[in-house]
Parts: C-alpha cells; sequence; structure tokens
C-alpha cells in the first residue's frame, strides 16, 4: 500500500500495479471539478474506478458497484 499526492486536495492511498492505482484504494478530491469534498473508497482496476466501492460527497452517499468509474446498479 501506498500513498500518492496529485494536488494539495487530491491523494489516493492505496494499491497500485505498474504504476495505476488497482484493487482497493482510497481517493480523496477525485471529482474535484464537479463536485467539492468528495472521498471515493472501494475498487480499481487499472487506474479506473471498478467493482464496489463508496462514493461520498457534499450531501450523498452511493455504496455500490461502478464500472469504468461510472456508477452501475441502484445502490
Amino acid at each position: 500500500e501506498m500513498e500518492h499526492k496529485f494536488t494539495k486536495k487530491r491523494a489516493y492511498k492505496g494499491k497500485f500495479v505498474d504504476g495505476l492505482r488497482h484493487a482497493s484504494g482510497k481517493e480523496k478530491g477525485l471529482f474535484i471539478d464537479i463536485v467539492e469534498n468528495n472521498i471515493y473508497y472501494g475498487g480499481w482496476k487499472l487506474g479506473i474506478i471498478h467493482g464496489k466501492g463508496t462514493l461520498k460527497s457534499n450531501n450523498s452517499i452511493y455504496t455500490g458497484n461502478f464500472v469504468n468509474s461510472l456508477k452501475h446498479g441502484l445502490g
């Protein structure tokens, strides 16, 4: 498990494979250009959000499946 800071507001802590986020991890500030104060923790697949995870942003929480960084299903 490693930690990588992209910017002051965006950081990832978790597993990497070939320099890409992979398996499980937590990223703060992931969609900073869309919604502030968000945190995602869960599955990654070669740098893309994939699998089970939780996305918390401002006043909403989605826990469920993600496919290619998009929410998949009802959560």
